[in-house]
């Protein structure tokens, strides 16, 4: 399978387009192949290893992805191969990802693999920007609230 895998985090440069094994789901896991990735402000400051997180060393960027399942691991249940899903994920810059299988919700037939490969980081964003702006015009503060 292919996949974008960096070995250093100085510059888009140092990505390149691999040749990997596809991965096998363990227990609990389940191996989406990605209709689309999402790519948001996090995933840029990740790959130039500029968010104060840096991943582990080589990265293939991606958080989120739009697919259908092509397998699961061991324990899985409610999910089977062939079903158009949504999923947090490490790697999703890649033909295959896996993602531990609470992180892997269905979508519905008219939902897109690039809606729900935004949708989970995006959407949740954009839904917590206006709560907080509202409760620091209202207090003159600004508390996050989880």
């Amino acid at each position: 399978m292919r996949r974008v895998k960096a070995s250093a985090l100085e510059s888009i440069s140092d990505y390149r387009l691999l040749e990997d094994e596809r991965p096998s789901p363990g227990a609990g896991e389940v191996l989406v192949k990605v209709g689309a990735c999402g790519v948001g402000y996090v995933d840029a400051l990740v790959a130039l290893g500029r968010y104060q997180v840096k991943p582990p060393l080589p990265h293939t960027p991606g958080q989120e992805v739009g697919g259908w399942v092509e397998a699961v691991g061991d324990g899985v249940s409610g999910l089977a191969p062939g079903d158009r899903v949504m999923a947090a994920v490490r790697g999703g810059f890649a033909e295959y990802a896996l993602a531990p299988a609470p992180a892997v919700n269905r979508i519905p037939d008219r939902m897109s693999f690039s809606q729900a490969a935004g949708f989970r980081v995006n959407y949740l964003t954009a839904l917590h920007g206006p709560t907080y702006a509202d409760y620091a015009s209202r207090t003159g503060r600004f508390v996050p609230r989880f």
